[in-house]
């Protein structure tokens, strides 16, 4: 079980995004807050994620904020392709760490954030 974060308080809000593909800029395209049933489904989905072996590319294009009173606390930039995670914020325990993307969950995920989101706009599929 992966823990990079606190998450325990559910008054801290939690927002979802797409990131562009223009890499480096990493601009958030699109974005949704979400809370309730929503919210601990996806921390849900998160938390269990397979450890995986990390790949070269890390251009994220998903990816995930903690903010708590208007500030950001942790942000989590996600790359499917290189099954890695990078960390950002106070609330952030490590810098990065890797998972299995294609694993159950990691199929769940990248379900959830369609599910929320759409289809991103730059990606197909997964590969």
């Amino acid at each position: 079980m992966i823990r990079h974060f606190d998450h325990r308080h559910p008054d801290k809000t939690l927002e979802i995004f797409y990131m562009g593909f223009d890499h480096p800029a990493r601009q958030v395209k699109f974005s949704k807050y979400l809370e309730g049933k929503d919210r601990e489904a996806f921390l849900k989905i998160y938390n269990k994620l397979p450890d995986g072996l990390r790949h070269r590319c890390h251009v994220p294009h998903h990816g995930f904020r903690i903010i708590n009173d208007g500030v950001m606390q942790f942000e989590c930039e996600i790359c499917f392709r290189c099954d890695s995670m990078f960390f950002d914020g106070p609330a952030a325990k490590v810098s990065s760490s890797t998972f299995d993307s294609a694993s159950v969950k990691a199929e769940e995920m990248w379900l959830f954030f369609e599910n929320h989101l759409g289809p991103h706009p730059f990606l197909k599929d997964r590969e």
